[in-house]
């Protein structure tokens, strides 16, 4: 009897322990935030898989990059909390609960963290007691109950993190932080940013793959090797994202989460490698790589130069033919000002290489 009741207590305790594993998992996974609005190009790039912003609800996961080009996107947290990411922006959202403190008075802090690596952010916190890192390769900033905006120029020569507080306070600062009003840096500062212009790159991969795999004749291992080749540039973009925290970062809370994320990466690309290895011996005939080039977007410029009012000019002349004298007047009106436009619009190129390889 007495073994019956421990029996069934064990079972009680087992389904109790897989209810809560499940419940914590399924919190895991589940989006933190959604895309509120958009204009113009943005990407995401969740874990080995990049994607435009393309509807207003899409899905934001613990770790996921945004990107923008010649748009915006705004982001709207679970907790009502704000982010919009101004034109030629990188940043990436990351929440968990986080320990502070030492010994016994160590606390569990839920937290938020917005990493921007070039560009500008704005953020407002939401109804939660949330704690808001905003964050930059070489600075952390933790601010309570505010507005304000973040930005990060990545120019080897300058380093600049940037913070402009509306409301709230500052409470905490590793780094170097510049306060007060401040331009975004722009396509500039983006075109300067290693792991803005590797996604750039590793998106073009992912529409080139897309155009390759709809293609006739095209086998299932060819198939899988551009799907594992893409996904590896996806992740290769999160490792390196992860590294230049590791290297720049003064927190160290911020390169051990850096550290934990390449944990992650690592096995992920291993699998990749695998199976695009697979898939390569599986091809008969000579196997097909792409490769992708893009070029950096063109800001939309207009030059406009006005030629200035030429004068009338009269010129007398006298011809004399034998005894007869004619006199002649040739007049020269100048044109009216003329104003020449030269317009440059925006674009990117993303030239495609197909190469054949064994």
């Amino acid at each position: 009897m007495k073994s019956k009741k421990c029996i069934s207590q064990f079972v009680l305790l087992l389904i109790f322990g897989l209810t809560v594993l499940l419940c914590c998992s399924t919190e895991a996974s589940a989006a933190i935030a959604k895309i509120s609005g958009f204009t113009g190009k943005a990407l995401l790039h969740s874990g080995a898989d990049i994607m435009l912003i393309s509807r207003i609800g899409q899905e934001i996961n613990v770790g996921d990059f945004v990107q923008t080009e010649n748009g915006e996107a705004e982001i709207t947290f679970n907790d009502g909390a704000m982010l919009k990411v101004s034109p030629y922006t990188k940043t990436m959202i990351q929440e968990a609960s986080e320990e502070s403190g030492a010994w016994i008075f160590k606390t569990i802090q839920a937290t938020r963290r917005l990493t921007c690596f070039v560009g500008k952010l704005w953020f407002k916190s939401g109804s939660s007691n949330r704690r808001l890192m905003m964050q930059s390769p070489t600075a952390v900033v933790g601010i309570r109950g505010s507005e304000g905006d973040f930005g990060f120029n990545p120019d080897p020569a300058r380093l600049q993190t940037f913070l402009n507080i509306y409301v709230g306070e500052v409470v905490t600062v590793a780094g170097s932080i510049i306060r007060g009003f401040f331009e975004n840096p722009g396509i500039t500062a983006a075109q300067k940013s290693t792991v803005y212009q590797q996604l750039e790159t590793a998106y073009a991969r992912v529409v080139a793959t897309a155009a390759a795999n709809a293609a006739p004749n095209v086998s299932e291992n060819q198939k899988t090797l551009n799907d594992a080749n893409a996904r590896l540039a996806a992740l290769d973009v999160a490792k390196q994202a992860a590294t230049i925290l590791i290297q720049s970062n003064p927190d160290a809370v911020v390169r051990n989460q850096a550290q934990a994320a390449i944990a992650v990466i690592d096995p992920m690309i291993t699998n990749n490698q695998a199976l695009a290895a697979q898939a390569r011996t599986g091809i008969t005939g000579p196997t097909t790589e792409i490769t992708t080039t893009v070029l950096p977007a063109l800001p939309t410029t207009v030059t406009t130069t006005t030629l200035p009012d030429l004068p009338t000019t009269v010129t007398t002349t006298t011809l004399t033919t034998g005894a007869t004298t004619i006199p002649t007047t040739t007049t020269t009106i100048a044109p009216s000002p003329l104003t020449t436009i030269w317009t440059t619009t925006s674009t990117t190129s993303t030239p495609t290489t197909v190469t054949p390889s064994r």
